[in-house]
This record gives C-alpha cells, structure tokens and sequence, in this order.
C-alpha cells in the first residue's frame, strides 16, 4: 500500500483470532456511493454495509448519504441486507438528522424505497416489503398526494407501474394519519379520503383511529 507505514507485524485472521472495526476513507464512501451494485461478493458488499452504519452511529460518516447507498440496491434481493438498511435509516431519521433536512431525507428515502417496489413486479414478497418500508418515511407533499391516489383508486402505481402488491388496512390507516396531519390537504380531500377508507372497514378497530 503506497504511502502507508509499514507495519511491525501481520496478523492472518483466518481462525477468526480478533476482531476490528474499520472506517472507510472519503474515497471509499463516495465509491460504495456511486458503485455498491457493482459488488457481486455477497459478504463484501454486506461488510461494507456494515461499516458505513457503524460510521453513521459513531458520527463518522453523515447520515443524510445514507439514501446514496439505498439507490444502489435496486438490484438487490436480500431481503435481510435491505432490512438492515432500513433500520439504520429509520434510526438516522429519529436520532442523527437535523431538523432542517429531516423533510429532504425522507422523501429521499420513500422515494428510494418506493422505486425498488415498483422494480420488484417478479418477486411479490420482496416488493410489499418494500412498499411497507417507503411508508415510514411519507409525509412529504408528493408522496402523500400519490398514497391517497392509491386508496381511492384501490390501485398503487408508481413511476407508470402498475404494483401487483395492495396497501393493507393498517396501511390506510397510517396514510389517512399522515393526511389529516398535512397543510396539503383541504377539508373536502380529507373527508373523501376518509370515507374511502372507512367504508371498507366496520370493525370496532376503525373507530379508534
């Protein structure tokens, strides 16, 4: 390694003697930034998943360029490699972003979320945990106008695509929250909304919400 001190001694870790965490340079995260879907080695690329949130939770690298790395996954289908993602963005948005870019990071994120859900039209699992991801970070005025398109409409679509997954009830539910809590919304919307959605439930559960 050019420019690096030589060091006193090599440990070979192939019986797992120790254990080290490491963070990446600026040119490394920019690297996995623009090129993580280039990685074909599963444990490489779950490795350096791994120590970029580490460096997040350390406040070594901005949580705000954590949906860099969501864009890269469009391709991906571990599921338990993209939960990992989501958890530590869900925990970035409550604990590590500004106030200030809170409303940029989201949208960001849903829209991350909700493009690889409509890129998942072959793996029906995969695709509603997708769209059951992007709904934890929709508050923003496009997404949400969208989510009460899909509830009056009974039909989600995203960027043209025609999802094959449907919004559950819970679902709805969480949308009409986030609608009657929006300035984006009139009155007439709000009800219409509501109806749409209550209408279709009569159980003791609807009236709690």
């Amino acid at each position: 390694m050019n420019g690096l001190p030589v060091p006193n001694a090599l440990c070979l870790n192939a019986g797992d003697y120790g254990y080290g965490i490491f963070y990446q340079d600026e040119k490394s995260q920019r690297a996995f930034e623009n090129g993580l879907s280039k990685v074909d080695d599963k444990l490489n690329k779950a490795v350096s998943l791994s120590q970029l949130i580490t460096m997040m939770r350390d406040i070594a690298y901005p949580a705000t360029r954590m949906p860099k790395l969501l864009q890269q996954m469009l391709s991906e289908q571990n599921e338990n490699l993209i939960n990992m993602v989501f958890i530590a963005m869900f925990s970035a948005k409550s604990l590590f972003i500004p106030n200030e870019l809170a409303a940029d990071f989201m949208k960001e994120t849903a829209t991350a979320f909700l493009t690889k859900a409509a890129h998942e039209q072959e793996n029906a699992s995969l695709q509603a945990f997708c769209l059951d991801k992007a709904l934890n970070f929709i508050f923003d005025k496009d997404n949400l106008k969208s989510c009460a398109t899909w509830i009056l409409e009974d039909q989600v679509t995203i960027d043209g695509v025609k999802l094959n997954s449907k919004l559950t009830v819970d679902h709805k539910y969480a949308i009409i929250k986030s609608v009657y809590n929006s300035r984006d919304f009139s009155d007439d919307e709000k009800k219409k909304l509501h109806d749409k959605v209550f209408a279709e439930d009569t159980t003791d559960r609807a009236s709690k919400v």
